[in-house]
């Protein structure tokens, strides 16, 4: 049995998932204690972050195949991966309505 849970685990494309939804949840909690006092749901997270999320996910694919293509891919840059392009776009996101 922990012979299939690290054989899961150490594939890259499943790492990048983990880091994406990690911290996607990280983002939910934050939001759910600060921004939204009721009815809190992931799917209202979702709705209201969409471009975020959908930006997260093309830069997390597009950096997954650029290290795939230079041969630098591993399961723990993968996570990064999805931590990393989950938190720019939600950087950018934040800073976007604001010069609009």
């Amino acid at each position: 049995m922990n012979d299939i849970i690290i054989i899961i685990f150490s594939r890259p494309d499943v790492m990048l998932f983990m880091g994406i939804f990690a911290h996607l949840l990280k983002n939910y909690d934050t939001w759910r204690i600060t921004v939204c006092k009721t009815n809190c749901t992931i799917n209202k997270y979702w709705s209201e972050n969409k471009v975020q999320h959908i930006t997260s996910g093309i830069a997390a694919i597009a950096a997954y195949v650029g290290l795939a293509e230079t041969n630098q891919l591993t399961a723990l840059s993968a996570f990064g991966i999805g931590w990393m392009c989950n938190s720019v776009a939600d950087y950018i996101g934040k800073k976007i309505p604001d010069k609009i």
